[in-house]
């Protein structure tokens, strides 16, 4: 079944933090840091999954996520977007723990590795984060042909041309 999910990276001001999550759910994800997201509910649009997801997570009421990428893999389609608030509020939210157990951490972009957690950021946070920053026209697309899930290494990237 083809699913349609919500990802997204909060920064803070400066762009040297990023909010992860720890996983627990789907399995392949347990225990890895990743973004903020999860499935789009039948009728919702992707950026208000989003907002929704980031509420639910964080306990915070965001609503200016900007759409950077739609990243196509075996799975399904994901929505991935970025947002920026300043670094005390993101202070509030670091070591929060969600209603299903997940775990909210504020990391370093430039060392995703050393986190209070310990925990390991899914494979592909270390191109992703960096493509969020850069000075690019977004939205893109992207192409990630992977085999056993997305966090596996990627065979191809292809950019859309618009």
């Amino acid at each position: 079944m083809i699913k349609t999910m919500v990802l997204g990276f909060m920064f803070s001001e400066k762009k040297t933090r990023v909010v992860l999550i720890q996983k627990q759910k789907p399995e392949w994800q347990k225990g890895y840091l990743n973004g903020v997201g999860g499935k789009k509910e039948e009728g919702e649009s992707p950026f208000y999954a989003m907002v929704r997801e980031f509420k639910e997570e964080t306990t915070i009421q965001y609503d200016q996520w900007k759409h950077c990428i739609t990243f196509k893999c075996n799975e399904g389609t994901v929505f991935v977007y970025k947002g920026e608030l300043p670094f005390r509020e993101l202070k509030d939210i670091d070591c929060h723990t969600c209603e299903n157990g997940e775990i909210i951490e504020v990391c370093k972009v430039d060392d995703l590795r050393n986190n209070f957690l310990d925990a390991e950021p899914l494979s592909n946070l270390y191109w992703m984060i960096p493509l969020l920053l850069d000075n690019i026209k977004f939205p893109i697309e992207l192409t990630y042909n992977s085999s056993g899930g997305c966090r596996q290494k990627a065979e191809f990237i292809k950019k859309e041309e618009e």
